[in-house]
């Protein structure tokens, strides 16, 4: 499949200036993006594996070929042009905001919350997605609900230990030790 080069987004956006480009780390980003802007018709939303971030470019701001890092890249190479203000890199924040690395620009912008799935972590939704769509009988949302939120704040500090400790464990997917009972 062809990845447009970053060159080429540079002229799409100089040749295009009533579109605006957004450029999101994967599929779920894209997808919800594409819902809040679905209204409005300039707007296209493109995951960053679409673009071919080259190794160099990757090797000349010292980052590595994950989806976040290649959305970095691609807002930095954008910043040295100075017509593309019709374009939005949107990364999420991780653990970058408690290490004081969030870098500022014009085209980078960040997640309010360490990740875009954040965003929905609210009672009133979990609770319309819980008992109204899946028909989950629990007997106390609120008691569940707090225990819910107990346990990803305590996943998220043994993410964060692990990211600031520099142990780089491995994390087992959570997926499969989840059941419906």
């Amino acid at each position: 499949m062809y990845s447009r080069s970053v060159e080429e987004v540079k002229t799409r956006l100089e040749l295009e200036p009533n579109l605006i480009d957004i450029y999101v780390e994967g599929d779920f980003d894209r997808d919800v993006l594409s819902q809040l802007y679905n209204a409005k018709k300039n707007y296209s939303i493109y995951i960053i594996s679409d673009i071919d971030i080259s190794s160099d470019l990757l090797d000349k701001y010292k980052l590595t070929s994950g989806c976040r890092q290649r959305v970095l890249v691609l807002a930095k190479e954008l910043e040295r042009s100075s017509t593309n203000n019709n374009c939005i890199c949107v990364v999420d924040k991780d653990f970058d905001h408690w290490a004081g690395k969030i870098e500022k620009g014009k085209i980078l912008k960040w997640t309010k919350y360490c990740d875009m799935e954040s965003h929905f972590i609210t009672e009133k939704f979990i609770k319309k997605i819980l008992i109204d769509t899946c028909r989950s009988k629990i007997e106390n949302f609120e008691l569940f609900y707090s225990a819910f939120i107990d346990v990803l704040k305590r996943m998220y500090s043994m993410r964060m230990a692990d990211f600031f400790l520099d142990y780089n464990l491995s994390w087992m997917s959570y997926g499969k030790y989840l059941s419906f009972d």
